[in-house]
């Protein structure tokens, strides 16, 4: 196992700082279109599975590494889920902006 010292050592390789953004960018997007097949109780509610990769990033990573992946993590769920600049949209870029 990893620990976050390892990781910010190893991170400030710059082919190794690319994938594991690509990666945590991947992984981001994949938890949050598997969000969408878990029934909710109420249409606005979501569990934010996908924030786990944003809180982990803010812990090893510096901030504008955390800002691409949240926001290339919203646009990519957007354009695959179908949803591009609708209501959720706009929620969860403000969210993940004000977080």
């Amino acid at each position: 196992m990893l620990s976050t010292k390892v990781i910010k050592e190893k991170i400030k390789d710059p082919y190794y700082h690319i994938s594991f953004l690509a990666f945590l960018t991947a992984l981001g997007v994949i938890l949050n279109l598997t969000e969408l097949f878990i029934p909710r109780p109420l249409p606005w509610i979501k569990f934010g599975f996908a924030n786990i990769i944003s809180l982990f990033l803010i812990i090893v990573a510096e901030i504008k590494d955390v800002f691409c992946v949240l926001f290339l993590r919203i646009i990519l769920s957007s354009i695959f889920a179908g949803k591009l600049f609708g209501p959720g949209f706009i929620l969860s870029i403000s969210g993940g902006t004000l977080s």
